[in-house]
């Protein structure tokens, strides 16, 4: 008997118009340490390439001058530079999301949905249950990625 199972294109456009409503149920904010503080963990399993959830807050265009810039989001779209506060803790998944600049597993881009720019996180690589998912913040001065080097002399 011949299996019907489908498979998802590769040209196919991905369907984000869901993740724009709101986030999935699929994930989890809670405590990962004292230091750390919370963190975004996986409830399901997710491939390589999927779409996970949007960055939310206050979208507007250009640059933004705030003291504590902690969770605001630039990025550039078609020539247009654009800002994501999400200050506001409204429990959305985005602003949770913790810095990792060696071995990340998550990636924002910038995707178009309904003529209107997102930044969607994608999976880097298989995401199983369980997982924190964390992402590069990029180039910065980040006070956590400081090694400290204690020298010891008799």
């Amino acid at each position: 008997m011949r299996s019907t199972r489908t498979r998802k294109v590769a040209n196919e456009p991905l369907n984000l118009s869901a993740l724009v409503e709101a986030d999935p149920p699929d994930f989890d904010i809670k405590i990962v340490d004292k230091e750390t503080g919370y963190g975004v963990f996986s409830r399901k399993h997710f491939e390589k390439g999927e779409p996970l959830f949007l960055y939310r807050g206050t979208k507007s265009v250009g640059s933004l001058d705030v003291m504590d810039d902690s969770y605001v989001f630039e990025f550039s779209h078609k020539g247009t530079i654009y800002c994501i506060d999400a200050s506001k803790n409204d429990k959305s998944l985005g602003r949770m999301v913790n810095d990792e600049n060696r071995t990340p597993n998550c990636l924002p881009k910038v995707v178009e949905v309904m003529g209107q720019p997102y930044v969607v996180f994608f999976a880097l690589r298989t995401i199983h249950p369980g997982d924190e998912l964390r992402y590069n913040y990029g180039s910065g001065n980040y006070p956590w990625r400081k090694k400290v080097v204690i020298f010891f002399i008799n």
